[in-house]
């Protein structure tokens, strides 16, 4: 059941619970890989390669199938959300919600959702693209993050950034894969896995940090590629909101930086995954 099901007599009496797909660390945990050993990290790597392409839905991971991907994520749309709401316009929420899918790692408005309906030619209002979006939300299939700010006024009006429940689902329409994005995706859904609640970062000077947790300032940068060139954001992100370390997850490299008084982690992206614990 979804929250908003639960009959009101009920309410307070309950433990939600948010179930999400096989994460990196729990598929790796099934193959023979030895981490620890330096010739065995490409053998991980090709493990993540395709945990970003399929995800962790346990059929398709077995499979490795598009057809059971496709399968799920009809199941899943006409199910839990055009059954369950009585959508009755499916060719406008599923257009929405390609859309929303494709744009997943990145800001986006209510508004700009609209303007880019009707590019398509298909007219649809404000009212109803948040309804739809919230719909998705509401059955786990995608999350939209605010961004950090200490007014709420301010967090309401900026954009948000759409992160979907499983990596794979991005493969039925991105081509080729964009690491960079699945990327941050990943770490989105691992900082929620470890019980935080990330948040994006913008800078006084206007420079974006994918993620800070909302109660501990936890601040992590995914940069797959050219890390050196986001020490600076993340020092500055870091100063601004009082504390001095944070990370950044990058493909290869690992080690520490300083810049100013904060202590950067380098830290591999399937190494960062398989952690675990809270960092």
């Amino acid at each position: 059941l979804q929250s908003s099901e639960i009959p009101s007599r009920l309410r307070g009496r309950y433990i939600s619970v948010l179930l999400l797909p096989f994460s990196f660390r729990e598929v790796s945990s099934k193959e023979k890989i030895d981490i620890t050993t330096f010739r065995e990290r490409g053998a991980i790597k090709a493990l993540l390669n395709d945990y970003m392409t399929w995800g962790g839905f346990p059929e398709v991971w077995i499979y490795r199938s598009r057809e059971k991907l496709v399968s799920l994520l009809e199941t899943m749309f006409y199910r839990d959300v055009m059954e369950r709401h009585r959508i009755r316009e499916t060719a406008v929420f599923l257009e929405l919600a390609r859309l929303a899918i494709s744009s997943y790692s990145c800001p986006v408005t209510w508004h700009s959702l609209r303007k880019a309906m009707r590019a398509i030619g298909v007219n649809v209002d404000v009212k109803t693209v948040i309804s739809y979006v919230e719909y998705m939300r509401q059955a786990n299939l995608l999350f939209p993050v605010k961004r950090f700010t200490y007014s709420e006024r301010e967090a309401l009006a900026s954009p948000k950034k759409i992160y979907l429940v499983d990596p794979g689902i991005a493969t039925l329409l991105e081509k080729p894969m964009d690491r960079g994005r699945r990327a941050e995706n990943l770490v989105f859904l691992e900082l929620v896995r470890r019980g935080y609640e990330p948040c994006y970062y913008v800078t006084k000077t206007g420079k974006e940090v994918d993620f800070v947790t909302m109660r501990e300032r936890i601040v992590v940068e995914v940069a797959l590629e050219d890390w050196e060139k986001h020490t600076g954001k993340v020092a500055e992100a870091a100063r601004e909101l009082g504390v001095d370390e944070a990370t950044i997850v990058a493909w290869d490299a690992e080690g520490e930086e300083r810049v100013g008084n904060c202590r950067i982690f380098l830290v591999p992206l399937w190494k960062w995954l398989l952690q675990g614990a809270k960092e």
